[in-house]
């Protein structure tokens, strides 16, 4: 088997072999192989019901040296015997427990592996895998109340500061709702509307209080209700890990000093507690108007979770996205886990985490990250074009292995947020062997194939608010600008473009629920195709990276489609034939996608 250039392998980490539901398992085979041009077939061979069964597997992943190739079964038992059998031009191996990576030409004396689960299953929302997430910064998104409105605030679409204040408040998002509708979203997130004197309330002084800037109780029952008739789920903004210099405590400490019962709520290093010229206690990143709570202390711990429990309970919310849970102790989310999951089981946790979110999502503590290696990834790819297809399609796929297939589905992928430049803004500012900022225009036009990756790609896509219109900024405060509201100054074009793909995820499940395998990653003619398969329906995206129109032929054998099946682009309306195991595209436009669906 050395002559012939293959390797097989497979171990039973989580990266091979993980349970997906009480009733389902996927299992992984890497392929190693010197030709990735020749016809590879991977079956699955597993023991169920004291009968012998076998189910071909779909590629997943394709690297620079490696296929990784998988299946989800159904498979309720706690243990499970399985072996492969790999097929690769004429030639047959089988790949057991007892064998090398070579494989066996014969199955005789083969031992399947055992694989033998945990009774827990990791359970992530199932509405989550058909959610299209809007994020809202409350304070720039619409004033809908201005008898709330702070001191000083300012005309709506003036320059946003780190201080000052638009008016934007509950009632603001309330009215808004039809918009939201319209846009076809169907999950919001809130940056933090607790009780805080800045405009961004990461500064929180109560957790049990509607900051008043905003409304109030009332305001925010009556939002998530009137979200909810329409379909749209809530998730809060947790900022567990400091307060603000007015939070409660914090001013009894600064009264009381060493006399306070609230004394060891903080990291204080020495009484009096002073917060200038330099603070006496440890806050986040140095920044004296965040003090870090001691999570630690169990009153604390309570507290904490008592104020999520009450938000989560009492006003029915669908979920938290946690600010900074990475310098907050494991042991305090696997709490809080298992006290929002009392309450209710569908509550979607999704943590800040910017790099590797393995250690977050064994089944304990988080469902999702923010996934922050994904928008790195795109816009090194599709803005700066930092890198080649070959090497981005190594990346998203090692994305893909990197976690539990039901987090892979339930991750927010995100190209922006209200902690970085918009992403239009980067699409006019990175451009390669152009020294100067592009137009607007021409920007836009670069930036729909990342958002067509986005929409299609596994997990759950996230729109910043406003860049559907076109917005733009630099990094905070630049990124929170108010929303553009006067039609005359939104991108109308592209806000019908961010309609027609939420569309096109809603109403078709292949991009929810379907197996994501790679097609093609051509660096000589700067072609990347991938498709997305559930059952007998396929959807195939084709990304022309060159900056020239051209004709494409992609190659989709891959998807065991009947020979003449007929695709439909998505957005003209034109049939596509497969012939061949092949798809001929006349003309791509350069720097444009191409999405077909089969009929």
């Amino acid at each position: 088997m050395n002559e012939e250039g293959l390797r097989v392998n497979h171990g039973q980490s989580m990266r091979y072999i993980h349970p997906t539901s009480e009733d389902t398992i996927v299992i992984r085979l890497r392929v190693y192989e010197e030709d990735s041009n020749v016809p590879l077939k991977c079956i699955l061979h597993y023991k169920s019901a004291d009968t012998w069964r076998k189910a071909a597997m779909d590629l997943f992943v394709e690297t620079h040296n490696s296929r990784y190739y998988e299946r989800e079964i159904e498979h309720e038992d706690l243990g499970i015997e399985y072996f492969f059998e790999i097929i690769s031009g004429g030639v047959v191996i089988y790949l057991g427990e007892n064998i090398s990576n070579l494989g066996t030409s014969s199955k005789e004396n083969l031992k399947g592996f055992y694989y033998e689960r945990e009774s827990r299953v990791f359970l992530t929302p199932a509405w989550v895998r058909e959610a299209i997430f809007y994020q809202i910064f409350p304070e720039r998104f619409f004033n809908g109340d201005p008898h709330n409105d702070p001191p000083g605030t300012e005309v709506w679409g003036g320059e946003p500061t780190p201080k000052n204040y638009f008016g934007g408040d509950l009632v603001g998002i309330e009215k808004k709702i039809p918009y939201l509708v319209d846009l076809g979203i169907n999950a919001i997130w809130l940056n933090p509307i607790f009780a805080a004197d800045s405009n961004h309330k990461y500064n929180t002084y109560d957790y049990m209080e509607i900051d008043p800037h905003f409304g109030d109780k009332a305001a925010f029952k009556s939002l998530v209700r009137k979200l909810h008739q329409e379909g749209i789920r809530v998730i809060l903004d947790g900022v567990f890990n400091h307060t603000g210099t007015k939070f409660w405590a914090f001013q009894d400490i600064l009264k009381n000093g060493s006399q306070s019962p609230y004394k060891d709520w903080y990291y204080i290093y020495e009484f009096p507690v002073r917060i200038s010229p330099k603070p006496t206690y440890e806050c986040w990143w140095d920044v004296p108007e965040l003090p870090k709570l001691n999570i630690e202390n169990p009153e604390v711990k309570k507290y904490i979770l008592d104020a999520a429990a009450y938000w989560t309970r009492e006003f029915e919310i669908d979920g938290w996205r946690l600010d900074v849970p990475n310098e907050i102790d494991h042991d305090f989310w696997i709490d809080f886990r298992k006290v929002i999951k009392n309450i209710n089981p569908e509550c979607y946790i999704v943590g800040e985490i910017w790099d590797d979110g393995r250690p977050w999502l064994q089944g304990d503590q988080f469902d999702a990250v923010m996934n922050y290696l994904f928008r790195s990834s795109v816009l090194d790819f599709f803005a700066s074009r930092k890198m080649e297809i070959v090497d981005f399609q190594t990346q998203i796929g090692n994305l893909l292995l990197k976690y539990m297939k039901q987090t892979n589905y339930t991750q927010l992928n995100l190209l922006g947020s209200h902690d970085t430049a918009r992403a239009l803004t980067l699409f006019k500012e990175n451009i390669p062997g152009i020294h100067k900022p592009v137009s607007t225009e021409d920007a836009i036009e670069r930036l729909k194939p990342s958002i067509l990756f986005q929409m299609t790609y596994p997990g759950a896509p996230m729109i910043y608010y406003g860049d559907e219109l076109g917005m733009v900024g630099g990094p905070d405060p630049g990124c929170r600008r108010t929303m553009i509201w006067n039609e005359k100054d939104q991108d109308l074009e592209l806000k019908t473009f961010y309609k027609r793909l939420i569309e096109l995820r809603k109403n078709n499940s292949v991009f929810t629920f379907g197996g994501y395998i790679p097609l093609l990653a051509d660096d000589t003619e700067k072609v990347f195709a991938y498709a997305r398969k559930l059952g007998d329906k396929a959807a195939v995206i084709v990304l022309n990276m060159d900056n020239k129109e051209k004709e494409v032929d992609i190659p989709v054998n891959e998807l065991n489609l009947p020979e003449g099946m007929v695709l439909t682009d998505a957005f003209a309306g034109e049939k596509y034939q497969m012939k061949d195991n092949r798809i001929f595209i006349p003309s791509l436009q350069g720097d444009h996608g191409f999405l077909v669906l089969m009929n």
